[in-house]
Order: C-alpha cells, then sequence, then structure tokens
C-alpha cells in the first residue's frame, strides 16, 4: 500500500510538471482558469522554545489536475557574512486529509483549497520560507506574460532564543469571486499572535527568485504588472487603516494582487508575510447587490475612509448591524482577534429576518488595561459572493492623527514625479534605522539603479537620474535583506 503512495505521489509530480510545462494553451473563454495554483500563503506559527509549525494554503483550479498529498517549500536561512539569504534545503509539507478536494463549485471551474502543515525546529536566527511554482493563468489580464510567471509567496521570520515570535497570518480566502461592475468590499482579515502589531498593503506579485543564480539574488516582480481594472471611480485599493479593499471591476476575467503583512514587536519588524491572491470577476448572474445597515451609531472618518466605534476597557460594548441581499440565500458572520481572545472573548449572534434580510449582535467586554485597536469585519456570503464591512474599535480617548501614527507603518516611501523623464525623488519615511539598499529593476527583472542606504529614523529625499527606456519599472526598498516595500515608476 505504502509503495502503492509513493508512485501515486511520483506519477502526480510528473503530471504536475508536464502540464506546467506543456506549450500548448488551450482556447478558454473570458473568465476561466486553467489548470494552474491561483495562489496562496505561507505562515509560521511558534508553538514552544525553538518548535514551530509551517502552514501553507494553497489554491488551484479543479481542471483535471488537483492539488498534490505532498508539496514542497524552499527553506533559506540568512548569512550575514554575505549579507543575504542562502539556500538551506527542501521542506516538505502533508495535505490535511480532512481538507483534501475542499471546493467552493458555484462558479465553474471553481477551485480546489489545501491546507498543509509540518513541524520544524528553529534555533535563534532568520529565515525565509518559499513556494514557487510555474506556471500562472495564462488568461490573468494585469501581467504581461503571465504564461511565463511564477506563483511565488513566502515568509521571513526571525526567531530569538526565549521569546514567542510567529509571523502573522490571514482568516480569509486567497481566491474571490466579484461581480462585474458592483462596488467591492472585501478585507483579508489578517491576525497577528503574542499581541504584536500588523501593518499591511498591497505588493507587487512575484514572479522570479532565481536564488541558484548569483548570492543575494532578490525577488523579481512580475513583469507589465498593474492594478487589476476597475471602473475610474472605483480603484483597486487597500486601505492602510482598517485592511479594507475596494474595488469596481469593470471587466471579466481573473487578476493577481499580492499583499504584504508586516510584524512589529516594540517598533522591531520581525517578520513579513506576503500572500499571492486571484481575483476572479464573473456575471452576477442577476444577484441583488449586498448592503448593510448599522443600528449602532458609528462614527465614519472621512479622512481615513473608515468606521469606527471608541471602548473604554472594563465597559461593555455592544453593536447591530442588518445586511440586506433580496431574492439570495444569505450567511452572515463576523471576524475578529476579540472572538478568539482567551479572556473575555467577544460573541456574535445573529438572527433571520424579514424580506431577505439578516442581523446580528456583536457583544464584547474589553478587559481593565486592554489599549489596542482591533478590527471587526461583517461578511455577509451569498454563494460564492461576500461583501464585507470593516468596523475599527479604538480605545478612548483615540483620534485619527494616533490612528494614522500606528497604521501607516508600511508608508515607507513615495515616488515623484511620476510619471518620470528619468530624474525623480524618493521620500523615506523611516520609523526605525534601516540598513540596506533601493534597487530600481525593468519589467524583466535586470536592475538598472542600485544605492546602499544606511540611515536612522526620520524623513530623507534621496535624489535619482539615470537615462532610462521608456516604460514600467519597480522600486524595491530592504533593510538587512527583507524586502520592505515595492512600489512602481513610470518612465516616460
Amino acid at each position: 500500500m505504502l509503495n502503492r503512495l509513493i508512485l501515486l505521489i511520483v506519477m502526480l509530480g510528473v503530471l504536475r510538471g508536464y502540464a506546467q510545462n506543456s506549450p500548448s494553451i488551450p482556447n478558454v473563454g473570458t473568465g476561466c482558469v486553467l489548470k494552474h495554483p491561483m495562489g496562496g500563503d505561507i505562515s509560521v506559527h511558534n508553538d514552544s522554545g525553538n518548535q514551530f509549525t509551517v502552514s501553507m494554503l494553497l489554491y488551484r483550479d479543479t481542471a483535471d489536475l488537483g492539488l498534490l498529498i505532498t508539496d514542497y517549500i524552499s527553506l533559506f536561512t540568512w548569512d550575514s557574512t554575505q549579507g543575504a539569504y542562502m539556500f538551506d534545503s527542501i521542506f516538505y509539507l502533508s495535505i490535511d486529509s480532512n481538507l483534501l478536494n475542499s471546493q467552493r463549485p458555484y462558479f465553474p471551474p471553481g477551485e480546489e483549497m489545501g491546507i498543509y502543515t509540518a513541524p520544524i525546529k528553529l534555533d535563534p536566527g532568520k529565515y525565509r520560507f518559499v513556494f514557487s511554482s510555474c506556471c500562472r493563468n495564462p488568461l490573468i489580464l494585469n501581467i504581461a506574460t503571465p504564461g511565463s510567471e511564477q506563483v511565488i509567496f513566502y515568509a521571513d521570520l526571525e526567531t530569538k532564543a526565549g521569546t514567542l515570535t510567529s509571523t502573522a497570518s490571514c482568516e480569509d480566502f486567497a481566491v474571490g469571486y466579484f461581480a462585474l461592475n458592483r462596488p467591492v468590499a472585501f478585507n483579508i482579515l489578517p491576525e497577528t499572535f503574542e499581541g504584536d502589531s500588523i501593518s499591511w498593503g498591497l505588493a507587487v506579485p512575484i514572479g522570479q527568485y532565481p536564488y541558484t543564480t548569483y548570492v543575494g539574488a532578490p525577488m523579481v516582480p512580475v513583469g507589465g504588472f498593474s492594478s487589476p481594472y476597475s471602473d475610474p471611480s472605483g480603484p483597486f485599493t487597500m486601505n492602510p487603516y482598517s485592511g479594507e479593499i475596494k474595488w469596481t471591476p469593470n471587466a471579466y476575467g481573473d487578476f493577481a494582487q499580492s499583499l504584504q503583512i508586516n510584524k512589529y514587536r516594540s517598533g522591531q519588524q520581525v517578520s513579513t508575510f506576503v500572500r499571492d491572491m486571484q481575483f476572479v470577476v464573473v456575471s452576477s448572474g442577476g444577484a441583488s447587490p449586498v448592503s448593510f445597515v448599522p443600528q449602532t451609531p458609528v462614527i465614519y472618518d472621512s479622512v481615513g475612509d473608515f468606521n469606527y466605534l471608541i471602548y473604554t476597557p472594563g465597559q461593555a460594548l455592544s453593536f447591530k448591524i442588518n445586511a440586506y441581499c433580496l431574492g439570495s440565500t444569505v450567511k452572515f458572520k463576523a471576524y475578529s482577534p476579540t472572538l478568539n481572545y482567551s479572556s473575555n472573548p467577544a460573541t456574535f449572534f445573529t438572527s433571520i429576518g424579514l424580506y431577505d434580510s439578516t442581523s446580528g449582535i456583536y457583544s464584547w467586554t474589553p478587559p481593565p488595561g486592554f489599549n489596542t485597536n482591533v478590527p471587526v469585519v461583517f461578511r455577509l456570503m451569498a454563494g460564492s459572493f461576500v461583501q464585507d464591512y470593516t468596523l475599527l474599535l479604538l480605545p478612548a480617548p483615540m483620534t485619527y492623527t494616533e490612528v494614522a501614527k500606528v497604521s501607516k507603518q508600511d508608508e515607507l516611501f513615495t515616488l515623484y514625479p511620476n510619471p518620470s523623464k528619468g530624474n525623480f525623488s524618493m521620500k523615506l519615511n523611516l520609523k526605525q534605522a534601516l540598513h540596506g539598499e533601493v534597487t530600481l529593476f525593468s519589467v524583466l527583472g535586470k536592475p538598472v539603479l542600485r544605492q546602499i542606504l544606511e540611515l536612522n529614523a526620520g524623513e530623507y529625499t534621496l535624489p535619482f537620474s539615470a537615462e532610462l527606456a521608456s516604460g514600467t519599472y519597480y522600486m524595491i526598498l530592504k533593510d538587512g535583506g527583507n524586502m520592505l516595500q515595492a512600489k512602481t515608476l513610470v518612465i516616460e
């Protein structure tokens, strides 16, 4: 029996390689997907001491070839002498048999989701965990040549003796279905362990990591990337305060987007979590739009574009919200770190209302001394469509300025003017010292500008001047080998 299982795994691996390297691409209608990976993420959880659990969420469409029983990631360790992450070994993970062939079949061809886990022992140091698989769906619209690009996502983690440190993780799917020309409100529901703070933002998907080529090879963004296509009045954005994604898609098809979540402890970054996502835009099928009506007064911050309630530690807080979706069978849920606290956990009770409506009551008593900003995401699900309402709970007294100061840790630099004719500046806003570099890459992954940075915390403006061909370039900021942020620069 064991030999048969091994043979099956080998055959699946061969088929996987054949399917991914075949030059023949079928002519598939708009909005469909092929048998290619559709994104995922890696998280690393500190169980105790130097014992960790590595988890990988992986999506693949359900056409012909499904997920493997065993898959692998590459493990890298930081070499301070080389100043780079060096390849260490291949690390194998097994799929959770309870979730094998778990699908959302409402829209053909749907997708298959697998959660892979494995234990690992990590001594104090800096580590990188990378998943890489070829190739992306050739029909992805916002990448120049997606069929030639790999799907790459990774997690960086620094471990220290006597300290529990894990990466952030997400409660939500890595693949989403959204209706054409319908405004989207969607939250990836990032969460952290050990009480650390996190910041998040959009990132360019990674298409190469040629670690076998030379020491310190960079993560190379996919070529010709642009934001998912959207109506001009509803561009694809991610709120830096609430983590909410807003978008009004205006084209059928598949779109790729990566998200980067940085985790901080005492102002120092301890981990990076990069999730690769695929957004699939389909017809609404005539389904009614979703709407939310809060029954408890909330405060809307027009500058930061988020909803919030002020709480007082030790005093009970209750929030009621109604949700509507005419003519549809719906599910209504709430997501929040407060629902999972071991002491003073929050509760969320729902009831079915009249005329295709449902309501929910969120209740929580923050413990005395609690002084943390926490999100609550209310989600209405109709088939495979989701719509979210994000509410921030802020301790009293909390002002907009303080929220911005805490939440915009990921706004590290801006480029201007952009577009540029070759003379541009980089404005840096560093909350802590940086010992790294900034590199400008062409869409083919070739470095065209590079500058070593040794800077203390503070604000800086760095001028650049270069004769560059017209086109799209990517500026990548790194600190000690960790990629902090990547932004697009257009040269006219």
